[in-house]
């Protein structure tokens, strides 16, 4: 049988982790997981390779080793020269079309990340009466996932939904946020909680009613995956890589990085409670289709055969 290693640089993607348990089923004992502080020599094996360090490691073994395959899974895709270290790879794997369109490599896949506790997620009981008119965002506050946005869209929605708040669950560059919410004055209208443990970042997300990604660019995003299985309605940029599942739920749920527009469309689905109702049920019910075990292991096969093609 066919050995498969998968090198990180120290531990998977939180959205991989679904990867990992389905090359264990697989594979069994002929897997491995391994990370660039405990390697040793890897022969006549498949190598999956996280991440540019992996994929550097991964490139001085290939010719030891019966292929490489290597997932991109950040903005680091852009660079020429990390594009280039990239195209070495036998197979490149994307986790969205965003990055599947800028890989290099003949051939290419793409296998979407998923949360691990995605089906604990879609089994929880979610009801437009546990909604409040909640604008949520999870995730680092790091200029290019667009949190600089959030406040200029937060002006436009407050003027026109009642008892709107923008809630924002992370930790980083809170200042650029803080600023420029006292510059419109937004007082109580817009939230930092700081990090906050998964569990409850899930119990804040229920009783979001919109979940807003205004990213410049992001190779998927796993927090909008996360948010719709709890029946929260994403609004997002098209530089989004999960835009790939949103649009799958609606083409209009995709803007371009403007905060009136963004600002519009929240406001127009808040606005309309039957519309909200059906987007919230359709969001749950693609990201449970999309986004199965059994379709993951399928892409994940596919790779798989690539290789030994």
């Amino acid at each position: 049988m066919v050995k498969v290693v998968y090198i990180t640089r120290s531990v998977p993607h939180i959205g991989h982790w679904s990867w990992i348990q389905i090359l264990r089923r697989l594979f069994k004992d002929e897997f491995q997981l391994m990370n660039l502080s405990r390697l040793r020599l890897i022969s006549n094996s498949i190598i999956i390779t996280e991440g540019t360090r992996a994929t550097l490691y991964g490139t001085l073994v290939k010719p030891l080793n019966n292929c490489l395959a290597a997932v991109t899974l950040s903005p680091s895709i852009l660079q020429p020269r990390i594009n280039k270290l990239y195209s070495t790879a036998d197979v490149g794997i994307a986790v969205s079309n965003i990055i599947l369109n800028i890989l290099p490599n003949k051939r290419k896949a793409i296998i979407y990340p998923r949360p691990p506790e995605l089906e604990q997620l879609l089994n929880i009981n979610v009801n437009i009466s546990d909604k409040k008119p909640w604008i949520c965002y999870s995730g680092p506050l790091i200029p290019i996932k667009g949190i600089h946005l959030i406040p200029e869209v937060a002006k436009y929605v407050i003027k026109d939904v009642k008892n709107a708040k923008f809630i924002i669950i992370g930790d980083g560059m809170r200042d650029v946020v803080i600023n420029k919410a006292i510059k419109y004055g937004l007082n109580d209208s817009l939230t930092i909680t700081g990090y906050m443990p998964r569990l409850e970042v899930f119990n804040i997300l229920r009783k979001c009613s919109i979940y807003i990604q205004p990213s410049l660019f992001d190779a998927f995003s796993v927090a909008v995956i996360e948010a719709m299985a709890l029946g929260v309605v994403p609004v997002i940029t098209k530089y989004v890589g999960s835009g790939d599942i949103v649009i799958k739920v609606s083409r209009e749920l995709i803007q371009d990085y403007d905060a009136e527009r963004i600002a519009n469309k929240i406001t127009e689905v808040l606005s309309n409670d039957k519309s909200l109702k059906e987007l919230m049920v359709l969001s749950r019910y693609v990201v449970n289709n999309e986004l199965s075990m059994e379709i993951t292991e399928k892409r994940i096969i596919s790779v798989i055969e690539s290789c030994l093609k």
